[in-house]
């Protein structure tokens, strides 16, 4: 009798724990997103980018993420984050360091970027804060040379990201501004304000989209266009 009970409780608990592993293993496979981008501004007029993104959780303590855009501005950029994670009961904590190398050929220009920050993410909340700098040298730099390099003072940088549904949900809107994005780090006063879309078809395949629009002047009490882009793309996890 106690055999028939325990030979019934095991096959009872045993498609939990598939169903378990199976919805752990989800959440760590790895993701890729490519992107085709269109926009404009005062500096580089009409522009086409082209943006492959790779997602990395590596387990519940670690992700890395790497991404390579292409934009027609002549501008490439090539970057990774490493977020180590810290799982609170509600949430996960995280520290971020963010590298990014990116050749202006347009302007004979380089730099390489570097931030760290601090961040908390929730179902329909997103915040983070730190601190970033930055290397300018000339693109055909003589390293042997007398041609200067130039490094900014740290600054600020920051993020706040709004879900309307949560993460599990097959479709949700989001809405951010922050002062950078995934290629670029902005001024402390030139926020980025986004707004972007998902839906999931299945397990595996996504439709990804945002509209980011940057205006000048915030703290001089001049509203002026800057520039604005838009993008479309497809995730696909693995």
């Amino acid at each position: 009798m106690n055999t028939r009970k325990l030979l019934f409780a095991f096959l009872t608990i045993l498609p939990l724990a598939l169903h378990a592993e199976e919805v752990d293993n989800n959440i760590f496979r790895p993701q890729v997103n490519v992107f085709a981008e269109y926009g404009y501004n005062y500096t580089w007029r009409h522009y086409a980018d082209l943006e492959l993104q790779a997602l990395m959780p590596i387990n519940k303590h670690f992700e890395l993420n790497a991404v390579a855009h292409l934009s027609t501005a002549n501008i490439y950029t090539i970057g990774a984050d490493f977020r180590p994670l810290f799982p609170l009961s509600v949430g996960d904590l995280y520290l971020e360091t963010k590298l990014s190398y990116r050749a202006i050929v347009r302007n004979q220009m380089q730099n390489l970027s570097g931030a760290f920050s601090i961040g908390y993410r929730m179902d329909y909340v997103r915040v983070q804060l730190g601190a970033y700098s930055i290397m300018f040298a000339e693109f055909n730099r003589d390293w042997h040379g007398n041609s200067e390099v130039f490094i900014e003072a740290p600054s600020l940088l920051y993020a706040l990201e709004v879900w309307v549904r949560p993460q599990s949900s097959i479709w949700n809107i989001n809405l951010k501004v922050s002062n950078y994005n995934d290629y670029s780090i902005e001024r402390l006063w030139q926020p980025l304000f986004a707004i972007g879309a998902r839906y999931d078809f299945n397990q595996h395949l996504k439709l990804l989209t945002e509209i980011e629009c940057k205006p000048t002047g915030m703290f001089h009490l001049d509203a002026s266009f800057y520039g604005i882009t838009g993008r479309i793309g497809v995730g696909y996890k693995f």
